[in-house]
């Protein structure tokens, strides 16, 4: 670039090399930028030009519509001081409304219809001669002549009268077409605001993208998770994921939920790894949060689901096998995911499935086990022990006697009426009976039960077909017989009730034992 370019390069040079008084003036311009460092051989250029280049040479040019460009810099200047804020955009940027491009077409428009009107003298000169149109003529030609003098004279002081007026000028481009990619930008704006232009915008993308720089914009990164999703127990714990990106795409992960935490990997550029901490879950229902990994435009999200707190139950609480051992099956009861194992512990029951005498599974599942054979005279017990629940195991004897007791019913419908007229509130509940640690119930309401009533409906949830025991009723009492002989049968017996607790304050049925357990059962 030299001095003699255009104007402005001429003005830079002046006010670097002949210094005051006249490089003084020159500082003082307002419309001059502050383009000491610009001028060659400046020491800004000079350290600028110091750094290598690793990518191929490309330049962008504004190839700017030269047409009436000091209208759209001078309303630059002049548009905060006569358009109010509060009727347009205070930043007059060049496409809003009252920006630069608006007055260059208004401007543009005036010129066309000046132009209209004087041809429009012109022909009726010519036709009709007698109306004497030359002052009109003469008026209006003066006024195009000034604006197309007053637009070339700005034009050729400006850029020299080259291609462009834009980000780079065609007149003083460091990377000339024959050296380097030309990236053209059509239609953009004059220098001032030119980076608001959407123009300038969508070409640098493209400019950025090329295979020239290769450099990637946020819109042209994308962000891929392997694995996508991650289940776990409600006891929580810490796991990672791969994210794939292109080479350079910055990128940074966030958790949208506070128990799940991003312990490393919160940022970085490139494909990367995300590691995070699950906190346990208190809740008995499951939960699921999300970690969103990209640059806030383009994004992707892993997904993380955990179950609820654990809870176990069994079948069955109590097999009962016959003298000599056999096997027996139970299933367990849990949520999805809920971890279980089944411990022996005695050396005579065995699990059939599992390492170590031990049976596991991730949520509901059954074992089998097998107890061994002894001495048929002789009755015995062991437990398994599944999580927080006690499975018993019973072996009888087949020379011995069973275990027996009963349970007694007392009690009778209780019922109030709470106001005059108003129907009666009757007593509601449940009698429960548990024998060896397994529960069985009746229920009753309303004016028709009786402790006989009763009786006989828990006898029936006795009798049930994985009862240890066997049950008669005679009035209100039920009698329990094992269905085993044995000493082990003497099971424990225990009784209680629910009953409607908000109207009345006593239960309208209960059952008495005979004991705290079973008795005579003997080998």
């Amino acid at each position: 670039m030299t001095q003699w370019e255009n104007f402005v390069c001429l003005l830079a040079w002046l006010d670097y090399n002949v210094g005051p008084p006249m490089g003084a003036v020159f500082a003082a311009l307002p419309v001059l930028p502050d383009i000491n460092d610009l001028t060659p051989g400046s020491a800004f250029l000079t350290s600028l030009n110091g750094y290598g280049e690793t990518f191929k040479r490309a330049s962008v040019v504004g190839n700017t519509p030269q047409r009436w460009n000091e209208s759209r810099i001078a309303w630059d200047f002049l548009a905060p001081y006569i358009v109010p804020p509060v009727t347009c955009d205070p930043n007059y940027y060049p496409e809003s409304a009252c920006g630069e491009r608006t007055v260059a077409l208004g401007v543009g428009i005036t010129y066309d219809i000046v132009e209209a009107v004087l041809f429009f003298a012109i022909f009726e000169q010519i036709f009709c001669p007698d109306n004497d149109n030359w002052g009109e003529i003469e008026y209006l030609a003066g006024i195009l002549a000034g604006m197309d003098g007053i637009d070339v004279l700005w034009n050729l002081i400006v850029s020299g009268y080259g291609a462009s007026d834009g980000i780079v000028q065609s007149s003083s481009q460091n990377y000339p077409s024959t050296a380097a990619i030309q990236y053209p930008i059509n239609g953009a704006d004059s220098h001032l605001e030119a980076t608001h232009s959407p123009y300038d915008h969508t070409t640098l993308d493209q400019v950025l993208e090329s295979a020239a720089f290769q450099v990637p914009t946020q819109a042209s990164c994308s962000f891929a998770m392997s694995p996508s999703n991650f289940s776990i127990s409600p006891s929580g714990g810490t796991s990672s994921f791969s994210l794939a990106t292109g080479a350079g795409c910055p990128w940074s992960a966030v958790s949208q939920e506070a128990w799940l935490t991003i312990t490393s990997g919160t940022s970085g550029t490139s494909s990367g790894t995300v590691s995070f901490s699950v906190a346990p879950n208190p809740a008995a229902f499951p939960r699921t949060a999300t970690i969103q990994a990209g640059n806030g435009l383009v994004s992707a999200t892993f997904t993380v689901n955990q179950v609820g707190a654990c809870s176990y139950s069994l079948s069955s609480q109590l097999v009962v096998l016959s003298p000599g051992g056999g096997t027996g099956t139970v299933t367990v009861n849990t949520q999805t995911g809920c971890v279980w194992s089944a411990v022996p512990n005695t050396t005579w029951i065995t699990l059939n499935s599992g390492a170590s005498g031990t049976a596991s599974g991730t949520g509901s599942g059954s074992f089998t086990f097998t107890a061994a054979t002894g001495n048929d005279d002789v009755s015995f017990s062991g437990t398994i022990t599944v999580m927080s629940q006690i499975l018993t195991v019973v072996v009888g004897s087949s020379v011995g006697t069973p275990g027996t007791g009963t349970l007694t019913v007392a009690g009778h419908p209780e019922s109030y009426e709470p106001c005059y007229h108003c129907a009666l509130i009757w007593e509601s509940g449940s009698v429960y009976a548990n024998i060896a640690g397994v529960t069985f119930s009746a229920s009753y309401s309303g004016t028709t039960p009786t402790s006989a009533s009763v009786a006989t409906a828990l006898a029936s949830s006795i009798n049930a077909a994985s009862s240890p025991v066997s049950a008669t009723v005679s009035g209100s009492v039920i009698t329990i017989k094992s269905k085993d002989n044995g000493a082990v049968t003497n099971y424990s017996l225990s009784t209680s009730y629910s009953y409607n607790a908000g109207d009345f304050t006593s239960p309208a049925f209960t059952a008495a034992p005979s004991g705290s357990s079973l008795t005579g059962g003997t080998d």
